[in-house]
């Protein structure tokens, strides 16, 4: 579960946020601690700055600074690779009631800022198609030749 930032707006005034919180949300990525071990969810601490306006009694503007480091794999060769996300958001909300909840905000932000493809270098060699080698460190000994029969039209 996601921490939690829930702003009043009874009084109409600017509130400010200059927060650190930990987000939790499902993600197209495999993520991973310190420790190199393998999450199931997105979970990240993310530091959080900005504003939230009320304009009208139905509408708030928030303007937001989000950044996070995140750790996760290179899709080529599953080294680990570190990620700073540094991104804005600017946009006038719907608010329900009195209070407002940026969570969502912040998480579809960090979410968005996630690259389609991870990659370690832009000359990342990957994995050895036969036995798993990476080739970024060492070279195997196979002979790279395609084995199954279906894929000799493709050479």
């Amino acid at each position: 579960m996601s921490d939690v930032l829930i702003f009043s707006l009874n009084d109409g005034k600017r509130k400010t946020v200059n927060q650190t919180v930990v987000l939790t949300a499902p993600s197209h990525h495999t993520f991973f601690d310190k420790n190199d071990s393998e999450k199931e969810v997105f979970e990240v601490s993310v530091f959080v700055n900005g504003l939230v306006t009320p304009k009208t009694a139905q509408t708030a503007e928030v303007e937001l600074e989000i950044k996070a480091d995140v750790l996760l794999r290179c899709d080529y060769c599953l080294t680990s690779v570190g990620l700073a996300i540094d991104t804005d958001v600017e946009e006038t909300i719907d608010v329900e009631g009195d209070t407002i909840d940026i969570i969502p905000l912040v998480e579809e932000a960090v979410i968005l800022a996630l690259p389609m493809s991870v990659s370690c270098s832009e000359d990342c060699l990957g994995l050895c198609h036969q036995c798993g080698a990476n080739l970024n460190e060492s070279k195997c000994s196979c002979e790279g030749t395609i084995t199954n029969p279906q894929f000799v039209g493709l050479l």
